[in-house]
């Protein structure tokens, strides 16, 4: 999930930060949901994207899938 990670990036937030964020005890929850090794639940979606001020959406790239089946 390429958006997940562009985001914290853009938020400047380390995965320790994010993991730390949403009760995780370790960051490597964090990279398998960037990584696409995991899928979070919509709980999680909803925590990220108000730690990064973005919808759920736009976490999911539902931009780029709507412009790519164009």
């Amino acid at each position: 999930m390429k958006a997940l990670r562009q985001r914290r990036k853009e938020s400047r937030y380390t995965l320790a930060q994010v993991a730390t964020a949403l009760g995780f005890s370790r960051p490597s929850t964090i990279s398998a949901y960037e990584s696409g090794n995991r899928k979070p639940n919509i709980d999680i979606l909803q925590k990220l994207a108000k730690l990064y001020g973005c919808t759920v959406d736009e976490l999911l790239d539902k931009d780029e899938e709507t412009a790519s089946t164009k």
